[in-house]
């Protein structure tokens, strides 16, 4: 299985971009637009894949509603691993590949 081969660093800043998709779908002033549809249509496709690569509920001090927030990856390369477990104790699997 695939993992993020970033840093923490560059993680948190994936999940920035998935928040702001979030404001965008929900936003009123943009919902008038015919192409919100295929971008709802697009983040839901990669929700399904994204939440079968993770753990769920492990930073759960974020709503429920942003279920990517309180996730964390399943693999990642090294350095994700041990930044993680070393800023806030959560334990990931190593990907196979790991080439950092």
């Amino acid at each position: 299985m695939a993992g993020f081969t970033g840093d923490v660093e560059d993680y948190f800043n994936e999940l920035t971009a998935r928040s702001d998709l979030e404001v965008a779908m929900q936003a009123q002033e943009l919902s008038r637009f015919t192409q919100m549809a295929q971008l709802r249509e697009a983040v839901m496709e990669s929700d399904a894949r994204f939440r079968e690569a993770i753990v769920p509920d492990v930073f759960p001090k974020f709503p429920m509603s942003q279920w990517w927030n309180r996730g964390a990856v399943r693999y990642a390369g090294r350095r994700l691993v041990e930044e993680l477990h070393e800023s806030y104790g959560v334990r990931i699997e190593l990907m196979v590949c790991d080439s950092d």
